[in-house]
């Protein structure tokens, strides 16, 4: 790989991120606009219990290499809405961020562990 034309990508907020692209030992940066939408609907009730979609303007995935894109894409994407929503709750009192980040931990973290 040619480390000149290598871009490593940062995310700064929400949804926001800069592409830092190395050409000729400087890094430049590329502040850049990420929209996204994916809807979550959550229904204990039902099998599947979590339905993810997008709206019917978004254009699906055409092959796998696309759907791949699209699932990191929007895991990125919902990392930084629960960043978001994990400080305003904290920020008004409704949680402290350390006790939030712990439970989403515990959650993530539950996929690493095997059902025997």
């Amino acid at each position: 790989m040619d480390i000149r034309n290598a871009t490593t990508r940062q995310f700064v907020g929400p949804n926001r991120f800069i592409d830092k692209k190395l050409a000729s030992n400087k890094i430049i940066k590329y502040i850049c606009v990420m929209t996204n939408t994916i809807m979550i609907d959550l229904n204990t009730d039902r099998d599947p219990m979590i339905l993810f979609s997008k709206p019917m303007e978004h254009e699906p995935p055409t092959n796998k290499e696309e759907m791949g894109k699209m699932i990191v894409e929007d895991i990125a994407f919902v990392s930084e809405a629960l960043t978001v929503l994990i400080k305003r709750a904290d920020e008004n009192g409704y949680a402290t961020k350390e006790a939030l980040i712990e439970a989403a931990t515990k959650t993530l973290n539950s996929l690493n562990e095997t059902n025997g």
